[in-house]
């Protein structure tokens, strides 16, 4: 939606013209200098996008710029979400560069640890600052701009630990929980402006949000901890940013255009288990 006229019913949007599924799209993307974030922008590009990737490592994102470079144009914006007027202008810098903003895909989190007894109120706040409230600051400045033109689509990244409680992750859980509330209340207030809000639930994914959980064990537990994620997924392995990446595609293209308030699972069958 927006961006380019909507096709008629029954008929094919941008991909059925070989132009890419994104073409004629200004997409931000946030959390894009690793992981997810990165193979998003990539993918965006490649589809035809003109990306605004936004993240906080300047030297990160200079690297998803070059990974992307002779796809299409990609606008660097370094920017804490946790800080109020980062988003808000994170939205500005991508509308001037590029005219509009169809699509937001607020993917950018952060995972501290603890629970109810050992958690620092500091890490609470941070997590539901760049995890949470970073959604209600990037829609409430991206919305006017997918209003005027004629659509758009959010996309949020959630977890399966939206879906499940979670040992010594509190915050991040009530956070994540909190994703799926606020994209499904998005879904429902701009459906009349054509603008559709979905939400994806990742389940373990190559990224260094988890070389991280991996790295803070000795070195020797490593490999069977790293198996021991894959065994919680049916399918029997860790997923790939480029999974999650091309579920946000579908869910930003037009492809997509009568699904929103959907909670899509990208987990290799974590959340069908009873655990």
């Amino acid at each position: 939606m927006g961006g380019a006229a909507r096709p008629a019913d029954g008929q094919g949007g941008p991909a059925a013209t070989g132009r890419g599924r994104l073409a004629g799209k200004v997409a931000i993307v946030t959390g894009a200098a690793h992981g997810i974030g990165r193979a998003s922008v990539v993918l965006f590009a490649r589809e035809g996008a003109r990306v605004a990737a936004v993240d906080r490592d300047a030297e990160g994102l200079r690297r998803t710029v070059d990974e992307a470079s002779g796809d299409g144009p990609v606008l660097p914006v370094v920017a804490d979400l946790g800080r109020a007027e980062d988003p808000e202008r994170a939205v500005a810098e991508a509308a001037a560069r590029f005219g509009g903003v169809d699509v937001l895909f607020h993917n950018a989190g952060v995972m501290p640890e603890g629970n109810a007894l050992t958690h620092a109120e500091a890490d609470w706040d941070r997590a539901m600052d760049v995890n949470l409230k970073a959604i209600f600051r990037l829609a409430r400045a991206a919305v006017p701009h997918m209003v005027v033109r004629g659509g758009g689509s959010i996309v949020t990244t959630a977890s399966v630990m939206a879906l499940r409680g979670h040992r010594d992750r509190l915050a991040y859980v009530a956070s994540k929980h909190g994703v799926v509330g606020v994209t499904l209340a998005l879904a429902a207030d701009h459906a009349h402006q054509g603008i559709r809000a979905n939400t994806i639930c990742p389940g373990t994914i190559d990224t260094p949000m988890l070389h991280r959980v991996l790295d803070a064990l000795p070195e020797a537990e490593r490999p069977a901890a790293r198996a021991g994620f894959a065994a919680l997924h049916p399918l029997g392995t860790i997923g790939r940013p480029e999974d999650v990446a091309y579920a946000a595609l579908y869910l930003a293209s037009d492809e997509a255009r009568f699904v929103t308030g959907a909670v899509l699972p990208v987990d290799g069958g974590y959340t069908s288990l009873i655990v």
